[in-house]
Order: structure tokens, then sequence, then C-alpha cells
């Protein structure tokens, strides 16, 4: 009895060990996205705008010199542009979500082709138009950060030669899947060293899922690839699916 009390202690401790570590992780998340934020305003509005500003003079001493200057003048144009494409670049790339609300689909239609250009892998997408998904930003942003969670595992672990992201609109949720032919793993293994080592990622598409209503669902086995399901709710007053509706 003793021995079965002790078990049961610790085994509510280690849940409530990985829901803090899990909540801890969102919270680290959150701040490196204010971060993030942060820097990509001031590459923007400061940086970006002190790079205009060079150009315009550039380009008023270059009407006013000779021919020799001018072809000087051209080249440090040139180089100007280039850093101002790369400072707008690197501000879009650094902000919280490299999408506009409304626009989830596309966003992960963009990140599936990018990763696979990455991973040296074949991509299957089947994703329904934007405007046939309507969710919360926060839900969109939960989604979009799983599936990006999703495919760096693929390209960092999995070996894979193929993935599909598809999106499924349910009566009341949303299914948004990521399955591979990788190498797989064994889940709970890989959960429990996630909450021991204090690996942030894993944890942290879940908690970000738990705290919207929406589910995490990872399947996977060594040798048979890997099945990640993010499942969101969808917001009372939204129409219904049309399968579902009829």
């Amino acid at each position: 009895m003793a021995v079965a009390g002790m078990w049961a202690y610790s085994r509510h401790g280690a849940r409530r060990s990985l829901r803090a570590t899990g909540a801890l992780a969102v919270r680290v998340e959150r701040a490196a996205e204010d971060e993030r934020a942060r820097i990509s305003r001031e590459l923007h509005d400061d940086l970006g705008q002190r790079l205009v500003a060079l150009k315009l003079q550039l380009q008023i001493a270059q009407l006013a010199t000779g021919t020799p200057a001018n072809v000087r003048a051209d080249d440090c144009l040139a180089i100007v542009d280039g850093l101002i494409a790369n400072v707008r670049s690197l501000s879009r790339s650094l902000r919280p979500a490299p999408f506009e609300n409304g626009y989830l689909m596309s966003a992960l239609t963009s990140l599936a082709r990018a990763e696979s250009r990455r991973g040296s892998f074949c991509v299957l997408v089947d994703l329904p138009a934007d405007d046939e998904v309507v969710l919360p930003r926060d839900t969109e942003l939960a989604c979009y950060r799983v599936a990006s969670e999703a495919f760096t595992n693929i390209v960092k672990h999995a070996h894979a030669k193929n993935v599909a992201l598809s999106v499924t609109r349910r009566l009341r949720s949303v299914d948004i899947r990521v399955v591979d032919d990788g190498r797989g793993f064994d889940v709970s293994p890989v959960v429990r060293q996630a909450a021991l080592s204090g690996q942030l990622g894993l944890l942290g598409m879940n908690e970000r899922l738990s705290q919207i209503g929406g589910e995490l669902e990872i399947e996977s086995k060594r040798g048979r690839g890997t099945s990640v399901v993010c499942r969101v709710p969808i917001p009372d007053g939204e129409p219904l699916a049309e399968q579902d509706a009829a």
C-alpha cells in the first residue's frame, strides 16, 4: 500500500513537473517572439530608414558629379540596394508570424515548400483555401508554430524522402497533419527525455495547443515514419464545414 501510494505520488509529481516545464516553454517562446518583434521593428524603422536616406544622398551626389564619379556611385547604390533588401528580408523573418491574419493556409504552403528545399525531401500539400478556414489569431499562430516545429524535426532527425502536409476541417475543429516516411522514433522515451532535459520544442507545442483548447497527437515507430496531428477548435459562430453541415 505504501509503495503504491509513493508510486502514485511520484507519478503525480512527474505530471506536475511536465506541465510546469511545458508552461515554461511557452513563456520562453513568447519572450523570444517579443524580442524578435522588437528587433524586427528596429531593423525596419531605424536601420532600414537610414539606408533609404543614404541611397537618396548617393543619388543626389550622382546627379551632381561627372561620369567617373557616376560609375563609383552606381557601385555604391548597388551595395545599398542589396543591404536594404537584406534588412527587409531579415526584418520579415524575425516577425513572430511571417503571415497576415487570415492567411494561415498560404503560410503553411510556403513553409512546406521552403522546408522541402532545406531538407531535400518531396512534399505533398493538400490544403483548403485561406477563406475556408477562419481561426482566431492565437490559434493560427499555434498551428503555424506546431507545423514549423514538426518540419524542423523532420529536417534534423527523420531523414525522410517524402512528407505530406494536410488540413482537414471537421464539424467544430480543424486538423493539421504532418506525416513523413523517415526513420521514426519511440514516442514515450522521447517525451520523457524532453521533460527531463528541458527540451522546449515538443513541450512547447503541446502546452501552446492546450492553452487554446487544442490537442497534439504524435504517432511514430522506428523505421515507420512519424505522424504529427494538431487539432484545434473552431470558435462558435463560424460556419460549419459543408460536408458536416449537410
